[in-house]
């Protein structure tokens, strides 16, 4: 471990499945320049290519109930504010320089503080979310004056800059490092699964098209 090498805790909150190739290209773009402390759900971790540089791991449990509906909704919320001030106190105990949430929950993370770190946040389908209702995009453009959100795409970046929402723009990383073997002749990069339209799909993959 270089003494140099400034400090960067990577925390996945949400822990998807779907995330775990998006996590490993960008850890591996981190690998080298800093250490890295990585954070996320227990179960997950195995699924991760930690790099070389990645100096500690931490691990949470997932959030589970068996309540529904709203009840559910308001208890992940207030796990997902233990599990972000649980990255900070680590922050501030590992001497980090920055926070990196490679995934989030909007409200819960717009009820978040952190100090004497810098904290970066990147949006997938955040933005979608904020999309349908006034309240969120109130709390995004409150929660982007206190930390830097980062969007994937430039449909994106333009949509929140559109709403008052500060935000960066950086590359999604998946497409610029896919490879598409010579026996598929069509490849879709579809990151979010709500907004799939089927009918959009399907007309892509006909004929038609």
């Amino acid at each position: 471990m270089s003494n140099n090498k400034k400090r960067i805790l990577f925390a996945d909150l949400l822990s998807p499945q779907g995330h775990v190739k998006f996590n490993d290209i960008y850890l591996k773009s981190l690998d080298g320049i800093y250490d890295i402390i990585f954070v996320a759900q227990g179960a997950y971790m195995s699924n991760i290519h930690l790099p070389s540089s990645c100096i500690k791991t931490y691990s949470y449990s997932a959030y589970t109930s068996k309540k529904k509906g709203r009840i559910a909704s308001i208890g992940f919320r207030l796990h997902q504010i233990r599990m972000q001030k649980y990255c900070a106190k680590l922050a501030i105990k590992e001497k980090c320089d920055a926070i990196i949430f490679s995934s989030f929950e909007n409200v819960s993370l717009c009820f978040s503080h952190f100090q004497k770190c810098k904290v970066i946040a990147i949006c997938h389908n955040n933005v979608e979310q904020i999309s349908c209702s006034g309240i969120k995009q109130k709390l995004m453009r409150s929660l982007s004056k206190r930390i830097n959100l980062v969007s994937l795409n430039r449909g994106a970046y333009e949509y929140l800059s559109s709403v008052g929402i500060k935000n960066y723009l950086l590359p999604h990383g998946y497409m610029e490092s896919a490879q598409q073997p010579n026996s598929i002749e069509r490849m879709f990069f579809i990151p979010i699964n709500e907004s799939q339209d089927a009918h959009v799909i399907e007309y892509l993959l006909s004929d038609e098209y």
